[in-house]
């Protein structure tokens, strides 16, 4: 088994777009090999102050740590995620200290989703608004991707990651 992950440094938009499209792509393919499930996740009112603080909570805190203590489990979890602002800031038409700063997750994996939702809501036990969404069965997954660029003015290589375990 192989681990294809980001890749940090200085990326242009263009390279940030075909880089979260790829890892879209290799995701999907893996998770059909393998029979995993599909899931589109958003959680929104986290304790993040920007998008690096927010990517380092979801990489370490809850990836990370789901992956760890479930090491018996070769596979774990193959996701990327991507952080965006809320619709009214995006659009520069509010100027606020609450950047309605969420995330778009999409991932593939073996686990359960009571234990999915139990590790979301431990690691962000303050968000009430969490979209959890079993898509799996959905025809167009492959368009989710175009979905996760659409603030492509707004996409940093701090604001994306992801972690695939390629067969």
């Amino acid at each position: 088994m192989k681990l294809f992950k980001k890749k940090r440094g200085r990326k242009d938009i263009n390279e940030i777009i075909n880089d979260i499209m790829k890892s879209f792509k290799i995701i999907i393919n893996e998770g059909k090999k393998r029979n995993f499930e599909f899931y589109h996740i958003v959680i929104k009112k986290t304790r993040a102050k920007h998008d690096r603080d927010l990517n380092f909570i979801l990489t370490n805190k809850l990836f990370n740590t789901m992956n760890k203590f479930n090491n018996t489990i070769i596979d774990g979890i193959n996701y990327i995620f991507v952080v965006e602002y809320s619709k009214v800031n995006s659009l520069g038409l509010r100027v606020t200290n609450d950047l309605g700063m969420h995330a778009h997750i999409f991932m593939s994996t073996c686990f359960s989703d009571d234990y999915l939702l139990n590790e979301i809501k431990s690691v962000f036990p303050e968000s009430e608004d969490i979209f959890f969404e079993n898509i799996t069965k959905n025809n167009d997954i492959d368009s989710l991707s175009g979905y996760f660029c659409k603030q492509k003015q707004f996409l940093r290589d701090e604001g994306y990651n992801y972690k695939i375990n390629v067969t």
